[in-house]
């Protein structure tokens, strides 16, 4: 299969877009910050990984499923360790 372009390969793909998409498209559509400045406010609280996480344990059944909140979760097969 040939491209518009005559990109045929992953590399040819990612440079296309670095030397002639993102520049084209920067320059159509890009616009000056309303304000100079730094808008970055550092965080002062919980640590993230605590907020946004539930964590608990839980026993996969023979089926790969594990209950949780009413709701049975299937997780994908692990080869690693068959359960026996």
């Amino acid at each position: 299969m040939r491209c518009r372009a005559g990109i045929l390969t992953k590399e040819a793909v990612n440079a296309y877009l670095r030397d002639t998409c993102i520049p084209e498209h920067n320059a159509r559509f890009a616009k000056p910050a309303a304000e100079s400045g730094n808008a970055f406010v550092a965080y002062i609280g919980v640590p993230l990984d605590e907020g946004l996480c539930v964590q608990g344990d839980r026993v996969v059944g023979r089926d790969n499923c594990v209950s949780w909140s009413s709701r049975s979760l299937q997780m994908p097969e692990q080869h690693i360790a068959a359960i026996t």
